[in-house]
């Protein structure tokens, strides 16, 4: 299994052990969702996906995800298209978006432009 797959829990430490929350991180790109799982998962559950189908199917088969965070995601929708649906299907969930320069994706866009 790939650290961007699922990562252990590292947290919390000591005797007590409780439910916690995951976030799932949205990236097209392997090194953003790599770079993304890593810098979350000191102190966070986290799983990853690379489309938007691929973010809903996680969604609707994991109950403790409360935090989404999405960056580079493109394919059936555009980010602000995601963002809007998991809004208005999963009102209860947070949602973030990084601002990174996504360089390779715009370049695709002004292919088709």
């Amino acid at each position: 299994m790939s650290m961007t797959s699922v990562t252990k829990q590292r947290w919390p430490r000591g005797t007590g052990q409780w439910s916690r929350t995951r976030i799932l991180v949205a990236a097209t790109d392997p090194r953003e969702r790599e770079r993304l799982v890593v810098g979350h998962a000191d102190q966070h559950e986290v799983v990853a996906a690379s489309s938007p189908l691929e973010v809903i199917r996680r969604l609707e088969t994991d109950p403790l995800i409360s935090t989404v965070i999405i960056s580079d995601v493109w394919g059936s929708v555009c980010r602000n298209e995601l963002v809007s649906f998991i809004e208005e299907t999963y009102p209860y969930l947070r949602v973030i978006l990084t601002e990174r320069p996504h360089r390779e994706h715009d370049i695709q866009l002004a292919q088709y432009a």
